[in-house]
């Protein structure tokens, strides 16, 4: 492989102008602003850009790759109508020149390693898994307060409710895997099986009408937390479903496997005892 050790020492200079950008990645911006991890991060010589609602990551500086060579004394130069030169390397795999430039930091020559569409979605993938949102439950009547036959409403917030994305690139090429929750799923812990509901569900709130049926993200425990193995709460898990796809800037794309992120709950419910009296 030739080496850029020479050229660095002695300086590197942009050759030529107007030459057309490789692609661009953002810098260190936050992105949870669009409820996404925010942030951006190198994963292996990958960039990855994290964004929700389907954001693209942060607002920072943004940074520009340029297709580079090796001239005739070894200096890199950029190269405005060639790709980016290669190189073999290690465990078969290959290597191109390129320069990165961001404003406000020096020029910096890197041979970056060549990805397949498919190789960045599944490092894109893997971070999207660190990034999905646990559950924030809400409960109606609260956790704490249930009662044995009445409903119980489960819900999470809306601002959870939103795609998230993260997009692993290399110089010329990216792909962007988007999970999007689909389903809510309550498994009650008191071994009546699991129920689940589409959307974010619904939210007692004060005032509100009477609704004329039964919501489907809700659950209505029959037997009292007193009997459960704690003596106390039923462990209830809230689980949202996300649906996963790629795409990359080269046509690629399809679906993933689905993912699902669970927080457990302790949900005390009560028996309210009633005595009826008769008159004669």
């Amino acid at each position: 492989m030739r080496v850029l050790a020479p050229a660095l020492m002695l300086g590197v200079f942009l050759v030529g102008t107007g030459v057309p950008p490789a692609t661009a990645d953002s810098g260190d911006g936050d992105g949870s602003a669009n409820g996404g991890a925010g942030g951006d991060d190198i994963y292996g010589g990958v960039h990855l850009g994290h964004g929700g609602s389907g954001g693209n990551g942060g607002g920072g500086s943004r940074c520009t790759w340029f297709p580079g060579d090796l001239g005739p004394l070894g200096l890199p130069v950029v190269t405005p109508d060639s790709p980016a030169a290669t190189e073999p390397a290690a465990g078969g795999t290959t290597v191109a020149l390129y320069l990165r430039r961001c404003p406000g930091q020096p020029d910096q020559w890197a041979w970056i390693q060549q990805y397949s569409a498919q190789q960045l979605a599944a490092i894109a993938a893997d971070a999207i898994r660190k990034d999905l949102p646990e559950p924030h439950a809400a409960f109606s009547p609260p956790a704490a307060r249930s009662v044995v036959h009445l409903p119980v409403w489960f819900a999470v917030p809306a601002a959870q409710w939103a795609p998230v994305s993260v997009t692993a690139d290399v110089p010329g090429l990216s792909a962007t895997v988007t999970a999007t929750p689909t389903d809510l799923i309550f498994e009650p812990g008191d071994g009546g099986g699991q129920v689940s509901c589409a959307g974010p569900g619904p939210q007692w709130q004060a005032g509100m009408d009477e609704p004329a049926s039964v919501p489907a993200c809700s659950y209505t425990y029959t037997d009292a937390s007193s009997i459960a193995p704690d003596g106390h709460a039923w462990a209830g898990d809230l689980s949202i479903r996300w649906r996963v796809a790629w795409a990359a800037t080269n046509g690629q794309g399809g679906a993933l496997n689905t993912l699902t992120t669970t927080s457990t709950y302790a949900l005390a419910v009560r028996e309210i005892q009633a005595v009826e009296e008769t008159h004669r």
